[in-house]
């Protein structure tokens, strides 16, 4: 048999329904007696439900008895103590010990290892509202064992009994405290105040009573029953039938349900129902009050009604909104994500679900990296928590288009752009944060095609046209035998629509590596003005080809810091395109001008000018203003597109004006820097050091003529080349040099072609035509190397070109390959795969060295092991391989080795150190890659 105590009652003690504990007015024993039966009989239930040996109930509150219940055991003050120790440990509303002999906290315990012996132990605390706990509900068993879902849930429904009873006592023991029940109304002065509130209460004002064994009823009821029920105070005051009859029949039981569940629980009665009212219809009603117990065991509320049905309307209405909303955001094929202020998330729609994997908002936080991890956009790095969008939102920031990659468990990894903002309320106040995110998978899957078919081009459409190109150079050149003069205009027109080609696969190209952000920029700072002339120079053949003067105004002193060739580029596509739209015989000019810290560079034509309307799209893709003109005139519609994007990248701006039918402007302006800033020899520091190499060390050195009137230019190549290892003598005009031609023996010559008495190209002839100095290396040092190259025409070899100011390096180097000795022919090895263009290259080069092919990288390293080669000629697309690694070897295993890259690949600004040049296939004209030979090439044999 169980054995039960009390520390308030005797186990044999007649119990009490728990309903009617609390009903009936008790004295002060008789009260905590009913108390003690009241959780004896809940402690019972405990046992039985979870069907354990032994169930107990400890308090410990002043505002409650002094009580500890058991069955099963003697009530066991030192178990209480346990029982608050283990809810303290725990820390959690249920806690459970599933064998206490394994768990190291309570193993040792004196009554885990003495009488009761407890191998499963499971507490519920009892909390108050403000967290307090005010006793525990426990169970004991002496076999090792867990709460099914059933009984933890029983057991938990069993502590809010026990706690609801306790208020209960709590509550009433404060009404027996008071002597007599308050009296509401209690003169007529009173009563009629009262009456006048209620009046001008908005609803109705109203007193309810529930006589301990009567029926509910209306005390009293204020005008504005009128407006509730439709009814006078006199027709419900002391019967309700006719009230309960204007109630929805809907709703009429829960309404009484409500009452009845205020008056068991001594509850706040708050409670929203329909009323049919004679003359509005339908309306709803919303009612509140609180109950009073009296000490006779009737219970009195006062409280209002009031009409709700505009409420109701609007919070329908409201939700008709919210509904739509939540559906519209489910429907999104973009993923919304929303944030509380505390960072906690409040939306997360279908899409977001999907993409993710799961919704992450019924997941622990911890868990979430189970499920998914987020990326930066290149879908390897994993992203920081101050760089996630949505996180930054919620800091403040607006955020725009950001990139990241998402990786759920079972999904590819998907790409998508953020954009996210804070939420405020109208006051200013943070609310939250937003993130709405677009899928763009599919967009990168079509971009990574788009690179792959660009590779595609560059090798396969380059490769055979630079081979078609150069053919038909070649045949027009009569390599293969005079051209027949019917053959010839077919041969032009081949050659020209091959260049035009050409020049439209460059244009893609070169888009494409600037919109994916691959194109290498190497600025440095440049004086102007020698641009501008280059420009000038390299443009004049194709204005000659259509009766155009190119005229350079003005010569502004100040640098820029540009990438050389491209800023060619821009200008040649200003110049093709004034000179393309300009009539025969007139001019274009390029000019520049000072504009505070900026320098703008102008194009200005006296052509047809540009329509009006087609202003607006004048830099973007393939634009055009008069397509028929276009074919015409030729051209892709990408060059001014292309210029803006590379101007943009040097930190400039583009722009123009044009009025039709008298002609455009072209600009673009960069920033201006001091002349002073642009890079030059420091020939002071270098006059400190030695000067020059004794007379007698020179004896038997190789003898360099130095032909340069400039004294500082003389003086620093003096000491340059005799710092290198040659024997120097200098002179300062051509009459000079000829006297010590004429009298000496030189090895090598460095000239410059603008002398005091005469140009330093007339010297260069005078060399060529004389037997004794045929073969004499000549090394150009000039600031007019370019001007000297087209007008010397490439008529003689041997010679070399390097441009003011001097680079040492260059210098040493061209001298070099100058004395590199002259028996036999230069040997250049071409690793290209494509047979035809090997060919080509073999012929346009014949005059100037031998070339051996090879197909593959494993073949050419053959060729370099038993063989020495001259120079290098390096496709980078092959099929063993990538030329990168051949040139990564040739850097290390033949230092000083020249490599020439001809490639449709284009390298870094790190490759372009390890190579004498780079060349574009389809972008080299056959008679620029004829003198970059020249120039590398040692003169041997010529």
């Amino acid at each position: 048999m169980d054995v039960e105590r009390s520390a308030v009652v005797d186990k044999d003690s007649p119990g009490s329904a728990l309903g009617q504990a609390f009903i009936k007015v008790f004295g002060q024993g008789e009260l905590e007696k009913a108390v003690a039966d009241a959780l004896l009989n809940l402690t019972h239930l405990a046992k039985d439900l979870c069907d354990v040996q032994i169930a107990f109930l400890s308090l410990k509150h002043p505002h409650y008895p002094s009580l500890q219940t058991s069955v099963g055991l003697q009530p066991d003050s030192d178990l209480a103590s346990f029982a608050f120790t283990v809810a303290d440990t725990l820390g959690n509303d249920l806690g459970q010990l599933p064998d206490a002999l394994k768990d190291a906290r309570f193993k040792h315990h004196e009554r885990v290892l003495g009488s009761p012996k407890i191998r499963f132990y499971a507490g519920l605390p009892l909390r108050t509202q403000g967290g307090q706990i005010i006793g525990v509900l426990g169970l004991i068993d002496p076999q090792p064992r867990m709460l099914s879902m059933r009984e933890h849930d029983g057991l938990v429904r069993l502590g809010r009994e026990v706690l609801r009873t306790l208020e209960q006592f709590h509550e009433t023991r404060q009404n027996q405290a008071r002597s007599v029940r308050q009296q509401t109304l209690d003169s007529d002065i009173s009563h009629q105040r009262l009456q006048q509130i209620a009046d001008h209460v908005p609803g109705m004002f109203f007193q309810a009573e529930l006589p301990k064994d009567g029926k509910f009823l209306l005390s009293y009821a204020s005008e504005g029953v009128v407006d509730i029920f439709g009814l006078s105070p006199h027709d419900i005051e002391q019967h309700t039938d006719d009230m309960l009859a204007i109630i929805h029949e809907d709703d009429r039981p829960g309404f009484i349900a409500s009452i009845e569940q205020s008056a068991f629980k001594q509850a706040r009665w708050q409670h929203e129902f329909r009323v049919i009212h004679p003359i509005k219809g339908l309306i709803w009603i919303g009612g509140n009050s609180r109950p009073q117990l009296h000490g006779d065991g009737s219970i009195l509320w006062h409280g209002v009604l009031a009409d709700i049905s505009q409420r109701k309307l609007q919070q329908a209405e409201l939700d008709k909104h919210q509904e739509m909303n939540r559906r519209l955001l489910e429907a999104l094929s973009e993923a919304v994500i929303s944030c509380n202020a505390q960072g906690e998330l409040t939306m997360f729609n279908d899409t977001a679900r999907e993409w993710h994997g799961a919704d992450i908002r019924q997941i622990p936080v911890e868990h979430w990296g189970k499920l998914y991890d987020i990326y930066e956009a290149d879908g390897v790095t994993p992203i920081i928590n101050d760089r996630i969008p949505l996180l930054r939102a919620l800091r403040g920031e607006h955020v725009r288009d950001f990139e990241i990659s998402i990786s759920a468990v079972g999904q590819p990894i998907r790409f998508v752009v953020c954009n996210a903002d804070p939420l405020h309320t109208p006051e200013g106040e943070l609310l939250g944060a937003v993130v709405v995110m677009h899928d763009i998978t599919e967009r990168k899957r079509i971009e990574s095609m788009q690179r792959e078919f660009v590779s595609t081009v560059s090798h396969e459409l380059r490769t055979p046209l630079t081979s078609i190109a150069g053919s038909l150079g070649l045949i027009k050149g009569g390599v293969v035998g005079e051209v027949p003069e019917t053959m010839a205009q077919m041969l032009d027109i081949a050659y020209q629509n091959s260049m035009r080609l050409s020049h439209l696969i460059n244009d893609l190209l070169d888009m494409d590596k600037l919109v994916a952000g691959k194109m290498n920029f190497d600025l440095q700072l440049q004086a102007l003005y020698p641009l501008l002339q280059n420009s000038i120079e390299s443009n004049v053949a194709y204005a000659e080809q259509h009766k155009v003067q190119l005229v350079l105004l003005d010569e502004l002193p100040c640098a820029v810091r540009v990438d050389d060739i491209r800023f060619q580029q821009v200008l040649a596509n200003f110049l093709s395109n004034a000179i393309k739209f300009s009539t025969p015989q007139s001019q274009v000019y390029v000019l520049s001008e000072q504009r505070e810290d900026k320098v703008r560079i102008s194009v200005v034509d006296h052509g047809s000018g540009i329509p009006r309307e087609f202003h607006q799209h004048i830099f973007q893709k393939f634009s055009q203003a008069d397509g028929s003109d276009s074919r015409r005139k030729g051209g892709t519609g990408l060059g001014l597109s292309i210029s803006k994007e590379l101007v943009e990248r040097m930190d400039g701006t583009i722009g123009f004006s044009s009025v039709e039918a008298q002609g455009s402007t072209f600009w673009f302006e960069l920033p201006a820097y001091p002349m002073d800033d642009a890079p030059r020899s420091d020939l002071t520091s270098m006059r400190n050091e030695q000067a020059q190499v004794s007379s007698a060390e020179q004896a038997g050195l190789p003898r360099v003529l130095v032909v340069e009137d400039e004294p500082d230019i003389a003086y620093l190549l003096n000491l340059l080349i005799s710092r290198a290892g040659y024997n120097v003598t200098s002179a300062a005009s051509l009459q000079e040099a000829r006297a010590l031609l004429d009298s000496q023996r030189f090895d090598a010559v460095t000239l410059d072609l603008e002398l005091p008495d005469g140009d330093g190209l007339q010297l260069i002839r005078e060399l060529r035509n004389s037997p004794s100095t045929q073969a004499l290396p000549v090394l150009v040092i000039s600031a007019a190397c370019e001007e000297g190259k087209l007008r010397l025409n490439g008529g003689f070899q041997a010679i070399d070109w390097l441009d003011k100011p001097i680079d040492s390096l260059l210098l040493a180097d061209a001298l070099r390959r100058a004395l590199n000795g002259f028996a036999g022919r230069p040997k250049v090895l071409h690793v290209e795969d494509d047979t035809d263009l090997c060919q080509v290259i073999s012929h346009l080069g014949q005059e100037i060295a031998d070339f051996i092919p090879a197909s593959s990288i494993a073949e050419a390293r053959q060729y370099l092991a038993k063989m020495h080669f001259d120079l290098i000629l390096l496709d980078l697309t092959l099929p063993d391989g990538n030329g990168l690694e051949l040139l990564e070897e040739l850097h290390l295993r033949h230092p000083g080795l020249p490599v020439v890259v001809l490639s449709a690949q284009e390298l870094s600004n790190k490759q372009l150190a390890l190579v004498e040049a780079a060349l574009a296939k389809s972008r080299t004209d056959a008679q620029h890659f004829v003198n970059l030979l020249r120039r590398l090439l040692p003169a041997k044999g010529r």
